[in-house]
């Protein structure tokens, strides 16, 4: 899920219409966006590209959904109408204290690897002219931004950090549990370092993504970026309770 609009957990309804989702699915050729209004409702939307910024302005209106790509006209999807989409999109109502989620693999489905930036939330409709000013905005700092250096290896599990549980990380709803990791082989990309720790998601938006720790020992395939590629963690709880904390540190973004 990249995008989970919804009402407070204490006043949803299984069947509430006072929701939306943007979703990605992992695709052959690249990854398809869709939009789901229900859990029986769901429009494709756009298939995007892989390793390829892309700018999107989504329009919900009682007539339909309209989509707009990097700054393009937007054109307005045509599916069927049919009565459940039409009921969905006619009965949307997003509370004043709705829950708005970014990025969201609790679903347990298949990660998959995407980076969101620059997001709007608008009430009114967005014309062409109005939305352009987004499109630039993005477009002015994706320019300045240096990519992420990404790198593919095998690796050995050294030692671990104890994963938490929720309640023990609050008031933060997300943690970065470390692991070291003893380089056995580098698939692609340039590392200089034998031994590395790695950063991995252990709990996101209040939600344990696995309580297992890596198995000592073990090889698995890691595709990690350097931490200091990103800034943005700077503020997340990180958990590091492993003997050798000088070593490099990396994110796992598989």
């Amino acid at each position: 899920v990249l995008l989970a609009i919804e009402p407070p957990s204490n006043t949803a309804k299984p069947d509430d219409t006072r929701k939306l989702q943007l979703t990605l699915t992992p695709q052959s050729d690249g990854t398809r966006l869709a939009l789901s209004l229900s859990k029986t409702t769901t429009l494709n939307l756009a298939n995007l590209k892989p390793e390829t910024p892309t700018h999107l302005v989504i329009t919900l209106d009682p007539k339909g959904v309209s989509l707009r790509i990097d700054g393009q006209p937007a054109r307005r999807l045509t599916p069927p109408l049919t009565p459940p989409l039409t009921a969905a999109l006619n009965q949307l109502h997003l509370p004043p204290d709705s829950q708005v989620t970014w990025g969201n693999n609790a679903s347990k489905l298949r990660p998959c690897e995407a980076l969101i930036s620059h997001i709007t939330v608008s009430a009114n409709v967005l014309n062409n002219a109005q939305s352009q000013p987004l499109c630039d905005a993005a477009n002015r700092v994706r320019r300045s931004l240096r990519p992420a250096r990404r790198i593919v290896v095998r690796a050995r599990c050294v030692d671990t950090s104890p994963v938490p549980r929720p309640t023990q990380i609050a008031p933060y709803r997300r943690a970065l549990v470390y692991h070291h990791y003893r380089i056995d082989q580098v698939e692609s990309g340039r590392i200089t370092h034998p031994e590395i720790l790695v950063a991995h998601w252990a709990i996101l938006d209040g939600k344990l993504q696995s309580s297992r720790r890596p198995t000592i020992g073990r090889i698995v395939r890691l595709v990690i970026e350097p931490i200091s590629d990103h800034a943005q963690l700077d503020s997340e709880r990180q958990v590091m309770e492993v003997e050798r904390i000088d070593l490099p540190l990396f994110l796992d973004v598989q």
